[in-house]
Parts: C-alpha cells; sequence; structure tokens
C-alpha cells in the first residue's frame, strides 16, 4: 500500500499559544488553523470486559510512573498502553457496521463531502469499527462541529438502511494536533499502514487521500 509524502500547501505549524482544552473523558486540545489526527469508533467496537482490562492496565501502569514524563517514559507508555488500545481496535469487535457497504459507503461520502469546503482533508481510512482521519479545520469550523456533522449524518443514513445499535458512534474521539511536518507524516503513514497491520486486504477499507505523482512510502 502506497502513501504520498508530499506536504500540503494548506499545512502550517500551530501557534500553540492559542491552544485551548476541553475535559470530557479525555482532553481535547484546539488551536486555531491546526491540522488534527482523529480517531473516532463505533460504541460496541471495544467489549466492556475487554476495555476493563486495558483500564487496570492503565491505571497500574499510571499508579507506578506518576508525571512529569521524560520521553523514555512517553514511548514506554505508547508501547504499553496505547498500541494495546490500537490492537483492541484492530480486533474487528462489534457490529462492525461501517467495515462494509452501505455503511463504509456512507462514512466515505460523509466526511469527502465537504472537503475545501469546511475543512482540508489529506487522508482517511474507514476500518471495519473505527475511522482514523487527518485533516485541518477551515476558519468558522471547529473540530468538534466537523467531527459532530460526520458521525451525525452518517448515523442517520446508516440507520435508514440497516439495524443500527444505539448510539452507533462512541460519544468522545481521540485527536491530537500536528505538531511539524514530521509529525503529519508520521499520523499519514499509520493511517495508510493501519489496514494491513490489523490484517485487512485492500478491498475491506475505504481510503482518501491528498495524492502527490512522485514522492510515496513504501
Amino acid at each position: 500500500m502506497k502513501c504520498p509524502v508530499a506536504i500540503p500547501s494548506w499545512f502550517d505549524r500551530p501557534n500553540l499559544d492559542l491552544i485551548s482544552v476541553q475535559i470530557g473523558n479525555l482532553p481535547h486540545w484546539e488551536c486555531p488553523g491546526s491540522t488534527y489526527f482523529v480517531t473516532f469508533r463505533q460504541a460496541d467496537s471495544i467489549p466492556e470486559k475487554e476495555r476493563s482490562k486495558w483500564r487496570n492496565i492503565k491505571e497500574k501502569w499510571l499508579n507506578n510512573n506518576p508525571k512529569p514524563w521524560d520521553l523514555e517514559t512517553q514511548q514506554r507508555y505508547r508501547a504499553t498502553i496505547t498500541r494495546r488500545m490500537e490492537s483492541l481496535l484492530d480486533a474487528g469487535y462489534g457490529s462492525c457496521l461501517i467495515g462494509r457497504n452501505p455503511g463504509q459507503s456512507i462514512v466515505r461520502n460523509a466526511m469527502a463531502h465537504f472537503n475545501h469546503v469546511r475543512y482540508h482533508l489529506d487522508s482517511f481510512v474507514v476500518m471495519p469499527n473505527h475511522v482514523h482521519a487527518l485533516f485541518q479545520p477551515i476558519s468558522g469550523y471547529s473540530l468538534s462541529q466537523i467531527l459532530h456533522a460526520w458521525k451525525s449524518f452518517s448515523s442517520t443514513k446508516i440507520s435508514e438502511v440497516c439495524d443500527c445499535p444505539k448510539p452507533l458512534w462512541l460519544k468522545e474521539s481521540w485527536d491530537t494536533i500536528i505538531r511539524d511536518e514530521c509529525h503529519l507524516l508520521r499520523a499519514r503513514k499509520y493511517i495508510f499502514k493501519n489496514p494491513s497491520k490489523a490484517g485487512l486486504s485492500q478491498d475491506q477499507v475505504a481510503h482518501y487521500c491528498w495524492v502527490t505523482e512522485r514522492s510515496r512510502f513504501d
């Protein structure tokens, strides 16, 4: 699977002096003009038993590794906790309605519909029960507004054509501000590698990508 590496013309490094945060179960950082890497998932994508085990492991790890963290500790947290959650998502639990049509096409079309109108969409992948997206909101549209629109529209349309669990989407999403060009490329590479990492074939996932003619990931 290939991935373009050129930096899009609309990408700017964020001015972190303008950053704000909203706290839910997760922190959500927003900064005007920023690009975001976002993961949102179906509400049934991880069974409660597995989620409970993950929470226990995370709690024990945090108790043994109080903040502030140095770079090495941050990397160990990602290797131990974050990647465990990624593996749970890639295991394909739940109804997986967005992993096949019509659900997959509905989500893909909803995300591409306002590209370059409400946001600049760099790339995304629709996995069986979750979505990864890399995009920059256009002035006048917030990260939360865009995610709400994607989720609301797609859940309504999917419920019209198939038996859809309520709610379809987990309320909160995981999001991070892209810090610089290297971070952008790492996030894009993660999106393009995720299907093969999860053991899926190319015809099982839907990609939209900002395309270049030459430089590409292998």
